[in-house]
């Protein structure tokens, strides 16, 4: 398998091609074509590459998702306390979510509401 891509920014916009190719297909070679657009910001980017990367997961594990938009929730005591806080799969974005100024563990998360967090 061979991935390849092109990004581009005009008048603000992002514009990324990504292509999935079998290089051993000879007869038809091209496994996934795909355009996204947004916002010209590093973030965008980083979104659209991971994306990206759950497509070629899916299709090459027959429709596996994959962990490339996953949020990790962890405790840190950076702050002074034991907090809950989330980042990306790859360790970027990591933001304290709660700040009870005290001992938080064990998050849970609901998957059908994104965004929701409660502390056990």
């Amino acid at each position: 398998m061979l991935a390849f891509g092109n990004l581009g920014v005009a008048a603000g916009k992002l514009t990324v091609q990504g292509w999935l190719y079998d290089v051993r297909n000879t007869a038809s070679p091209l496994v996934i074509g795909k355009q996204y657009t947004d916002v010209a910001t590093d973030d965008a980017a980083r979104v659209i590459a991971h994306r990206f990367a759950d497509e070629i997961i899916s299709r090459l594990g027959g429709g596996i998702a994959g962990i490339a938009e996953s949020k990790i929730y962890f405790v840190s005591d950076r702050s002074g306390h034991k907090e809950i806080w989330v980042m990306d799969y790859d360790g970027s974005n990591q933001r304290q979510v709660t700040h009870q100024a005290s001992i938080s563990l064990s998050p849970a998360s609901r998957p059908t509401v994104r965004a929701s967090l409660s502390v056990l």
